[in-house]
This record gives C-alpha cells, sequence and structure tokens, in this order.
C-alpha cells in the first residue's frame, strides 16, 4: 500500500479550495447537498490545526456552509464543528497524487461508525481524468478494490475543471 503523508506533507498540501468529486457517504449521495466544495486554512503547524469550511447547495436550492476545526492527534485529524452542537468526527488523508491535487479523505477510524471516503480535487485542477487516475494509482490511496468499487462518481464540468 501507499505510504500516508507526514504532518508536514499534510500542512503543505492540504490548504486550499477542494471539491469532492467521488465519495461513498449518504449525506453527498441522497440528493440533499449538492456541489460540495471543502477549503482547507492552516492555522498552525506545531500541532497541526486546519480551518475547515464546507459549502454545498441544499435540493431546495438554499446555501449551507459548515465551519469546523480540525486537530491532527498524531493519528488522524479531531474535527469539531464551530457554533453547533458538541460532537466530533475523525479523518485521514492515507494518499495523494504525486502533485498534491487528488487526495482521498478517509473518514472515521477504529471502531467509529459512520466511515466513508471521498475524493477531493483541488479546485481549477484537471479532474478529467480523475476516475482513471485514481483507478490507475488505487495503491498510492491506499484503495482497495472494494473501495474504489463503492465510490459514487459526481460529474466534472465540461472542460474538466471543478
Amino acid at each position: 500500500m501507499g505510504t500516508e503523508p507526514t504532518p508536514t506533507r499534510l500542512a503543505e498540501i492540504l490548504p486550499g479550495r477542494w471539491q469532492i468529486r467521488a465519495s461513498n457517504l449518504l449525506h453527498w449521495l441522497n440528493g440533499e447537498r449538492l456541489d460540495p466544495v471543502v477549503e482547507l486554512s492552516l492555522n498552525s503547524t506545531r500541532p497541526l490545526i486546519l480551518g475547515e469550511l464546507v459549502q454545498f447547495a441544499t435540493s431546495d436550492g438554499k446555501e449551507r456552509v459548515v465551519r469546523s476545526r480540525s486537530i491532527w492527534n498524531g493519528n488522524d485529524f479531531v474535527t469539531r464543528k464551530l457554533g453547533m452542537r458538541p460532537s466530533a468526527r475523525r479523518w485521514t488523508v492515507p494518499g495523494t497524487s504525486e502533485d498534491g491535487n487528488v487526495i482521498v479523505v478517509r473518514h472515521g477510524s477504529g471502531r467509529s461508525a459512520g466511515g466513508g471516503i471521498d475524493v477531493l480535487v483541488r479546485e481549477n485542477s484537471d479532474a478529467s481524468e480523475i476516475r482513471a487516475l485514481v483507478a490507475r494509482e488505487s495503491e498510492n490511496f491506499e484503495l482497495s478494490l472494494e473501495d474504489f468499487a463503492s465510490l459514487s462518481w459526481f460529474p466534472v464540468p465540461s472542460g474538466g475543471r471543478p
């Protein structure tokens, strides 16, 4: 399998705007949340802390924004939503493309329920061949055949740029 990026590499790669191009998480697949964009900002490197802003449209046409803070605990990120009831989710990045423009995010860890996978592409990167790239480099992203088969792929806008 691939090698999980170090916290230093994650601090280099993760900041920016990302579009979710594939997922197996029900909340992105049930048609209630559309066109998700994740914006990550670097708040601190020691410890590694990211600001997280998730934007999406609802099925009734409303825009939603969810703000969170994600802290690296040595194994994964622990995310807490800001301004909402206390809850936490865990996620990690098991692998990235060589150029850092494609990442796989694995949600949940250990015995945590509700785990899943998202494939994110950096905004303004060419996403026209994203599915083929992830299939070809599945080992780098630590995706099994079952993981890859579980993903639903979202349409890429014409021109290949999200």
